[in-house]
This record gives structure tokens, sequence and C-alpha cells, in this order.
């Protein structure tokens, strides 16, 4: 049988060893993202999602109780399956509909790899004899799945119709169907054939449960975090950075606006405007800026932008008026969009009637 946990503890054991290698990496990639400004709490989650996944793969697992059984096992298949069928149903113009299938794809494959204890992947020393033979056909059996789904499925969508080849082409939930059988699909014959139950479940010891259960806590915050994200976006007020001075080159009559709109937490987008406004008394006009190339986000942090309205309009009382209003979405709940809109009105005497 596979290795067992209690066998490579300790502070020499590789597991030990990775998890020191870890958490140097991740602690020297931190703190060069402090040195050089560009932190975000984006990245932190980028970086604590990689370690968390190679620290995953480096911890032995058992099934458990449940899903050492085998209608739960081939539960867990048909369950990835049919989200690999809704991916592929997936139209590219509804894009931010990816990412939640995706999240719950990848919360079968971690199921997956415990149901299974990761033998199809194993090196050879760490598996038997019964496992290693199981494997084997396992790959077999995958190869030919995998061949028919990719010359009878996307081949013959090439070929049958230009709406089959279309959708092919314009679906990115077809690519990830397809990624996720080539790496994945000897698990879930794995999954399916092995026998009623797979190994006698042991409760591990106390320190090696809890070792699992805070990894396994954090694939499931790592997981929901963007859904949580997507509604602090929604609940959130957005936080406001303006800037007011004379203009850089001390033109009298004139003044330098700066703001930066920040919306959202964890995932994030900035809104920015900047430009220099001038007044005669007669009406008030722009020096540079507050076009519509300007309505663009600064920075973009895991949410989709898209412009609403960008419009520019001097006012019968001189008054200078400017909207720029943009559409956040997050792919953490695709279904939930808030328009943030930016306003400027400076008066034809220099006042400041609205900003942002």
């Amino acid at each position: 049988m596979m290795r067992s946990w209690h066998r490579r503890r300790g502070y020499g054991s590789p597991e030990f060893l990775v998890f020191v290698g870890l958490t140097l990496c991740a602690a020297l990639g931190l703190a060069s993202l402090f040195a050089m400004g560009q932190f975000t709490w984006f990245l932190l989650y980028l970086v604590a999602t990689l370690v968390t996944v190679l620290v995953l793969r480096a911890i032995p697992v058992e099934p458990g109780a449940v899903l050492s059984r085998r209608p739960a096992r081939r539960g867990l298949v048909l369950l990835i399956g049919a989200t690999c069928c809704l991916l592929t149903s997936i139209p590219s113009t509804l894009g931010t509909w990816y990412l939640l299938p995706t999240l719950f794809l990848i919360f079968c494959n971690v199921m997956l790899g415990r149901a299974t204890q990761r033998i199809s992947a194993a090196p050879v020393h760490d598996v038997d004899e019964w496992q290693e033979s199981m494997r084997n056909r396992a790959h077999v059996v995958a190869y030919w799945i995998l061949a028919a789904v990719v010359v009878l499925g996307v081949g013959g969508a090439y070929v049958i119709s230009y709406a089959t080849r279309a959708w092919v082409a314009d679906s990115f939930g077809v690519w990830i169907a397809l990624a996720e059988l080539l790496l994945f699909l000897p698990a879930m014959v794995v999954a399916w054939r092995q026998p009623d139950p797979v190994v006698e479940y042991v409760r591990p010891r106390g320190p090696i449960r809890w070792s699992r259960s805070l990894v396994f806590g954090a694939v499931a915050v790592e997981l929901l975090l963007p859904v949580v994200s997507g509604l602090a976006m929604l609940v959130l007020p957005p936080q406001v950075n303006t800037t007011r001075r004379p203009a850089a080159d001390q033109v009298r009559g004139c003044s330098y606006l700066g703001a930066i709109t920040t919306v959202g937490w964890v995932f994030q987008a900035q809104l920015p405007i900047s430009a220099d406004v001038c007044w005669t008394g007669v009406r008030a006009v722009e020096q540079w800026g507050l076009n519509r190339s300007d309505c663009n986000p600064e920075t973009t942090s895991g949410l989709l932008v898209t412009t609403v309205s960008c419009t520019r309009r001097l006012l019968p009382n001189g008054t200078l008026y400017f909207d720029y209003t943009a559409r956040l979405e997050s792919p953490g709940l695709p279904f939930v969009q808030r328009d943030v809109s930016l306003k400027v009105a400076v008066s034809r005497t220099g006042r400041l009637l609205a900003f942002p």
C-alpha cells in the first residue's frame, strides 16, 4: 500500500522540507512585492493559492469514511462530468460565468485526489503491485476515452457544420473541459473502478489530522474568496483619494484635478480621473484630460470593467460637466454587477461643484 504519513513525519521528512521551502519562497515573494510597492491583496491571494496547491500535493491523503465507498466516488465522477458539460455550454460572450464552475471543478478534483489517494499520478515506489496494475489499466481506459472525445467530439464538431465549428472555437469552456480530461481522467477511471472499500479507514493522529484540516480549510477559503469578494464589491463603499492643486505651469485660473476611486476587496478595480481645468468667468474648459480615451480603469485585479458612459458637456451657464460611469463585474458572482459613476463639475468661476 501507499506509504504511511507516520513513517515519514518529523523535521527531516520530505513534507517538512517542502513546507519550509515553500514558506521561504512565499516570504521572499511577498517581501519583493512590498519592496517594489506593487503589493495588493489579489497578489497575496495568488501567492497563497500557489503555496496551498503545492503543500496539498505534498501531503498524503486518505479517502475517509464517505469517499472510500464506491457510490460516493462514482457520484463524484458524474458530478465532474456534469460540470464539464456545463462549461462547454457557456458561450464566450458570458466570460464571467466560467469562474464558478471552474472553482467547483477544482473542489471536485481535490476530493477526487483524496478519494483515490492520488495513486494515478503517484511515484512507482509509493504504490503496491495491485495499485500499479489498476492504475495502468486506468490509463489505458482513459486514453481511449480521451481519444474518443477529441476525435468524435471536437473533431466532429469541426466538420459537421459552421455552427458547431464556431461553438468549439468560441467556447473557452471546451478547452477547460479538455484540460480536465487530460489531467484527471485516469483518476476518474480509478475512482469509478476501484472496489468498495478502497482502504480500511484509520483515524489519523491529532497533529496529522490538524495539518490536513488546516490545508483543506485553506483550500475552502481560497475557493470561497472570489464569491465573498463579489459580495464585498456590491456592498462596500468605494474608497476615493482626491488631489486638487494649481496647474503645473502655474497658469492663473487653472487647477489640476486628480482622483482614484478604488472599488472592491481583494478583487479590485481603480478608476482614475486626471485633468487640468481652467475658467475665464464666462465658461470652464479643460486644458487636457476628461476625454473619452481617459475613461479606462487604471488597474484591475480580478474584476471586469466596462465603460457604460463617458460624456463631457459645457452647460449653458458655462459649467464644465464630465461623467464617467463604469460597470464592474466579479467572476466569482457573474450575476452581480455594480455601476460606479465619477462626476466632475466646475463652474465658470472655478468653483468645484462635483468631484469626483
